[in-house]
């Protein structure tokens, strides 16, 4: 079915309505992982052994469990000069950016 003319939200209610929360219950109170940990909690060593054997969990999940995901920052430098090819919009967005903040820097020293 093809729609013509304007429509507006009331027409979609499936969209978010405005100063409605999308999750209006919250975050589920009883998630996978608190049901995993209250079931390892019961188990002696040898059973979470042959647990996460059987299930074929790898050991880099194992130490994710244990350890959490580790920090991933990096930070990379770039010398020389970078060609981004970019609607000449978004160029010149960028080119009134540069301009701003090496007036602020010239202004601060």
């Amino acid at each position: 079915m093809i729609e013509t003319g304007n429509s507006n939200k009331t027409d979609k209610p499936w969209l978010f309505q405005k100063g409605q929360s999308g999750n209006p219950d919250g975050r589920p109170k009883d998630t996978l992982k608190a049901f995993m940990a209250r079931e390892f909690r019961v188990m002696d060593d040898d059973q979470k052994r042959e647990w996460l054997k059987k299930n074929k969990v790898s050991a880099e999940a194992i130490w994710k469990m244990a350890e959490g995901n580790p920090h991933q920052t990096e930070e990379k430098r770039i010398d020389g000069e970078i060609t981004i090819v970019a609607p000449s919009e978004v160029v010149d967005k960028l080119n009134e950016t540069n301009r701003e903040t090496s007036r602020s820097s010239t202004k601060q020293s």
